[in-house]
């Protein structure tokens, strides 16, 4: 499957649903969206601007290594954090009018990860430990930006990102419908170790991609998320 490479060297990716319509917990294969952008480091804190990236072939959903134990606990879940509250809030605030979503219910132990990097790559976090990027990662402006937020649950190796208005090139995928998120389709995926639950809104595609979580809990912060904007 064709994608392209990551701002910091590999794909954050998001799914974008179509084929045909399946009962929730059934599987299905479908188009999907698989987000790119450059993999050079950014050029400003902004990130308003993005070069044109390079075709890569990645490796299947199957052959990617499982997924490690986790290294938290998500027994105790609540509303965001007031820190993780304010990020959101700010993010609102700079695409003022422009469709987003935030977390409605996190594991309590959540925090904004001290800088972005690509979850979903698959990756070590010390791979980009030279080029940190600021977090949230805002790149373009208005209506055509695309936002990827990391946070960190625990002291360990266990991670959220959130992807909002994303875009990119299609491909195959298998996946399961698991319910809706503010009333639209939500489906789950197996990708590069890690579990992703994406859906669309108002012609815009947004995800949530869990690395090293325990079972479900990708899913809930996905099902639970609350769109802002208009």
């Amino acid at each position: 499957m064709d994608v392209v490479r990551s701002i910091m060297g590999i794909a954050a990716v998001v799914l974008v649903l179509g084929g045909s319509t399946a009962g929730c917990g059934q599987e299905r294969t479908v188009r999907t969206s698989l987000v790119t952008v450059s993999s050079r480091p950014a050029v400003t804190a902004h990130d308003t601007t993005t070069t044109a990236p390079a075709r890569r072939t990645m490796p299947s959903v199957s052959s990617l290594p499982p997924t490690t134990a986790p290294s938290h606990s998500t027994a105790d879940w609540g509303p965001p954090s007031p820190e993780v509250a304010r990020a959101f809030s700010q993010l609102d605030d700079r695409l003022a009018g422009v469709r987003l979503y935030a977390p409605g219910e996190l594991p309590a132990d959540t925090s904004i990860a001290a800088t972005w990097w690509p979850i979903s790559s698959g990756k070590s976090p010390a791979l980009w430990a030279d080029h940190p990027a600021p977090n949230p990662r805002v790149i373009g402006r208005g209506a055509d930006a695309e936002v990827r937020v990391a946070l960190r649950v625990g002291r360990g190796d266990s991670w959220v990102e959130i992807l909002e208005r994303v875009k990119g090139d299609l491909g195959d995928l298998t996946g399961e419908p698991i319910g809706r998120v503010a009333g639209h389709e939500a489906t789950a995926y197996r990708f590069m170790g890690g579990d992703l639950i994406q859906w669309s809104d108002g012609g815009a595609w947004f995800a949530v991609y869990g690395r090293n979580l325990k079972s479900g809990a990708a899913r809930r912060i996905a099902l639970a998320m609350k769109p802002t904007g208009p």
